[in-house]
């Protein structure tokens, strides 16, 4: 009776191997089966580096269009455009100082900046004797004197 029970145990134990051995051959096919229907992630690095091309292709294409358009358009037009962004906001320093230095008008302000700065580093007395002869400045404050210090060294230099 004990050899009974042992060997219906042990045919209890196979049963219990082929079917564990049965499931684990029957996940193993549906990963094959899954790893042939879905691409594996080196066809997903293709693919993105192919979509990645595409972008670059269609902003260099924007980037065409966006330059006729401007081309295309007058002084007049440009600057209805550019008051409606803040350019500057987007540069770096150096591109800000690279745009000074291309333009006289903004060098010639800068210039006039420098100078209000040195003034108000002066004393009003100071400023008052660069206003020899001007009259009606002895109750100016001083940014006021600033003001016509810059205004009669730029007008007289025009």
């Amino acid at each position: 009776m004990r050899e009974e029970q042992r060997t219906n145990k042990r045919s209890v134990d196979l049963i219990l191997h082929h079917f564990i051995l049965g499931i684990i051959v029957f996940a193993e096919s549906i990963v094959k089966v899954m790893n042939i229907m879905i691409p594996s992630p080196n066809k997903i690095n293709v693919s993105t580096k192919y979509s990645s091309q595409i972008s670059e292709q269609t902003q260099t294409n924007e980037i065409e269009l966006a330059k006729s358009f401007v081309l295309s358009k007058s002084i007049e037009e440009l600057r209805v455009i550019l008051k409606k962004v803040d350019i500057f906001s987007s540069l770096e320093k150096s591109q800000i100082a690279d745009l000074i230095h291309s333009n006289q008008k903004v060098l010639k302000v800068l210039t006039i900046e420098k100078h209000k700065d040195s003034l108000k580093k002066l004393t009003n007395d100071e400023i008052r004797s660069l206003l020899k002869g001007v009259e009606g400045i002895s109750r100016l404050r001083k940014s006021e004197l600033i003001e016509i210090v810059i205004k009669k060294n730029y007008i007289e230099k025009v």
